[in-house]
């Protein structure tokens, strides 16, 4: 912050009022956001700045949020990817519990198409 009041000349009025409403835009933001904002301003990157004059402490609020959530972006971007859901190995008694579901509904489906509805066999074509 003090190379931002030293880079811009300093308003006229009460200069403990204009620390305060400084304080109070920038309260609970990250230094890391403070710091990046203040660099745009004084590399005159900030859209509708007028370099010849500090940002207030509304815009200087403003950029600071600007920044943050272009950090968090990039943050969310170069996570790493969650872990994809475990392989968990059936034992030969689940896989026949789970075999003998399944031809008890085939059975069932071929039962639905003997008697005129529109089913094949598991695995066939419908007709």
């Amino acid at each position: 912050m003090k190379v931002l009041f030293a880079t811009f000349p300093q308003q006229p009025g009460d200069l403990a009022a204009q620390l305060e409403a400084y304080s109070i835009a920038l309260d609970g933001h990250d230094e890391r956001d403070i710091a990046a904002a203040v660099r745009r301003f004084i590399r005159g990157e900030v859209t509708g700045h007028n370099p010849s004059f500090p940002p207030t402490a509304s815009k200087l609020g403003a950029e600071v949020r600007v920044c943050m959530n272009g950090r968090l972006d990039a943050e969310h971007r170069n996570r790493p990817p969650e872990l994809p859901a475990p392989l968990i190995e059936k034992t030969p008694e689940q896989r026949a519990k789970v075999e003998a579901v399944l031809e008890e509904v085939r059975a069932n489906l071929a039962k639905m198409g003997a008697k005129g509805r529109v089913f094949g066999s598991i695995g066939e074509d419908a007709a």
